[in-house]
């Protein structure tokens, strides 16, 4: 060994003992999680599961089998005149609900799936009626539009904006001006059930954002799956 490299080791030795020299510590690498707990953003739905579909109302919490004995037993209770009025109702939003999945196929350029999922949504928000009034009054029409946004409405169509041609046109112009996102996400969905479930969660979360809406978006994504794609999917717009 050369006597340069014996002094070094003997130099080096000695500085230990000395504790001129500290010994590193290395910390472990910290793991960072990339996923929620819930296992998916909160834009992005969990994977349609068909078995996990439940078909309730998401006010009431009944099934439609549960729903429709109680109508019934209000409409006897009611009387004729009574049962008359809400069939009358039930047309009319039948009617807007045909014309709004129209719209979103035509205008919008959506696919049937998509545009199921637009119509659980409304469904939701105000049964198709564009007179729907909520939260205490600060919330109108089919999509219950709040506050700002309900006054947007009405300087955008102010001779229209009750009717369901004025808040389709602004509903229209939201989509393509400060909800692009949402437009992107529903485009961008299967034409099939998983795409129906996943439509009605982007448009709950993104677009309409209600209270809890990750749980809101899920049961409208079945709203959507169970009630609308089994009667739209094969429809073709006029």
């Amino acid at each position: 060994m050369k006597r340069k490299n014996v002094l070094s080791m003997i130099l080096a030795c000695t500085l230990l003992t000395q504790g001129c020299f500290a010994v590193p510590v290395f910390a472990a690498p910290i793991q960072v999680s990339t996923s929620s707990e819930s296992g998916y953003d909160e834009d992005e739905p969990a994977d349609y599961d068909a078995s996990a579909i439940q078909s309730r109302n998401e006010t009431t919490g009944l099934t439609k089998d549960e729903e429709n004995s109680l109508e019934a037993e209000a409409v006897n209770a009611a009387g004729s005149s009574s049962s008359s009025s809400s069939s009358s109702g039930n047309v009319l939003q039948k009617l807007n609900e045909k014309k709004i999945f129209e719209f979103m196929v035509k205008e919008l350029g959506l696919n049937n799936a998509a545009a199921t999922g637009v119509l659980a949504n409304i469904k939701a928000e105000s049964s198709f009626r564009t007179d729907a009034l909520g939260d205490n009054g600060t919330s109108y029409g089919i999509c219950q539009w709040h506050n700002g946004r309900w006054t947007a409405l009405k300087k955008y169509c102010p001779d229209s904006w009750k009717t369901l041609d004025g808040q389709l046109r602004y509903l229209k112009m939201e989509l393509l001006t400060g909800y692009t996102k949402t437009l992107k996400a529903l485009q961008s969905v299967s034409n099939n059930t998983a795409g129906a479930y996943k439509a009605a969660y982007y448009w709950c979360v993104l677009f309409e954002m209600p209270d809890h809406k990750q749980q809101r978006g899920r049961t409208r994504g079945e709203m959507a799956v169970t009630q609308f794609w089994p009667t739209y999917r094969t429809y073709k717009a006029e």
